[in-house]
């Protein structure tokens, strides 16, 4: 598994968790979206947790942009929350969420606590 990043499914609560580390690659989201097509292959899925309160904040290479936006249309979670501590960290996360037409889903928070409440209101 990449260093970047690890990934894992909460069947209890239908949540894929990501936690990134660095700025993901396009080779990072290529092998996370084949993964998750594996380990995930008819599961329920309806949440999304990202966790990048470790992340750095380096900007997201136009590579990694473009391969989110291939994946972006067979993506389809009815909410995304995002742990961001870091303000740099949150506008590139911001700019990533415009970049696969998925903002109006997602939310921001500085704790765990708090995006997994709002997840299960």
């Amino acid at each position: 598994m990449s260093k970047n990043y690890e990934v894992w499914l909460e069947e209890d609560t239908q949540t894929v968790c990501l936690k990134t580390y660095r700025t993901m690659t396009a080779e990072d989201v290529h092998e996370l979206m084949s993964l998750a097509d594996k380990e995930f292959a008819g599961k329920e899925i309806n949440y999304c947790l990202i966790d990048m309160s470790e992340a750095t904040s380096e900007p997201i290479p136009k590579e990694t942009r473009q391969a989110f936006k291939e994946y972006a249309e067979s993506i389809s979670y009815k909410k995304v929350a995002i742990i961001v501590t870091n303000p740099i960290t949150r506008m590139l996360a911001k700019v990533a969420l415009v970049v696969t037409g998925k903002p109006g889903t997602s939310r921001f928070f500085g704790s765990s606590e708090e995006a997994r409440a709002w997840l299960k209101e």
